[in-house]
């Protein structure tokens, strides 16, 4: 029988049909297995990558008009008001590999002690309290992340918080471009996640995000666990709603 890639060289559907039939016996939900191929198609049919085209005549530097000043945005009128919009995603699903570790990155102690997660819920809990908010911290978990995390979540208070896992897709054999697990129980070294990108469709999937609309919630803060810089302000969400 002929392999994903060979297959892909003779007949670009039939390959993609293989691809999606050697995926079945992992397991996947629906929406994470239409992704899967998807990225795949992407990845592997023949110039997929030719037909994206940047229509160069609508790129053109901002006009001030266009462009917002920090200095000038005004400070909302009813801060508590907008705050109660707004959900705060952050991305934890990678180890501290990088950085010689094998615990979530989160975890890793970045500053008198304290790690980027506590900092974290620090920073949004001085921000709950300062306005008399609500304001949930919403953790995306990997396949590495969601055990190692949960006797940390187990112990914190006084900060409302919810999880949910990204999608994890099956590596590929670069000989022959199929599936390298062959069950939904192999070791995660078979499985990658997909990319930040997933937050959409898994928030979606998880049945958060209807669960966030039904309490009146509009917008959501999204970056890295480690990105300490990235808080929430006022005046740039007062722009953004306004």
């Amino acid at each position: 029988m002929s392999t994903v890639k060979e297959l892909m060289e003779k007949d670009p559907e039939a390959a993609v049909a293989k691809f999606s039939k050697d995926c079945e016996c992992l397991k996947l939900s629906k929406g994470a297995h239409d992704k899967l191929i998807s990225m795949f198609k992407s990845a592997f049919l023949p110039g997929a990558s030719e037909k994206i085209e940047i229509d160069w005549a609508k790129v053109h530097p901002l006009t001030d008009e266009e462009m917002f000043p920090y200095d000038k945005l005004p400070e909302p009128a009813n801060p508590a008001e907008l705050l109660n919009q707004v959900i705060y995603v952050k991305l934890n699903g990678g180890l501290g590999t990088t950085m010689g570790c094998t615990c979530p990155k989160s975890l890793v102690v970045c500053h008198h002690g304290a790690t980027f997660f506590d900092i974290v819920c620090d920073q949004l809990k001085d921000f709950n309290k300062r306005y008399n908010v609500n304001i949930p911290l919403v953790l995306m978990h990997s396949f590495y992340t969601d055990d190692l995390m949960k006797p940390v979540l187990a112990k914190l208070e006084g900060l409302e918080v919810h999880t949910f896992l990204q999608n994890r897709f099956p590596r590929i054999y670069e000989d022959n471009w199929e599936p390298v697990p062959n069950s939904p129980d192999c070791p995660n070294s078979m499985w990658n996640p997909p990319g930040h990108a997933d937050v959409y469709h898994c928030l979606r999937d998880s049945g958060l995000l209807d669960k966030f609309i039904a309490q009146g919630k509009k917008y959501m803060m999204v970056s890295n666990i480690d990105n300490l810089g990235s808080r929430l302000d006022l005046k740039v969400l007062n722009k953004l709603i306004t």
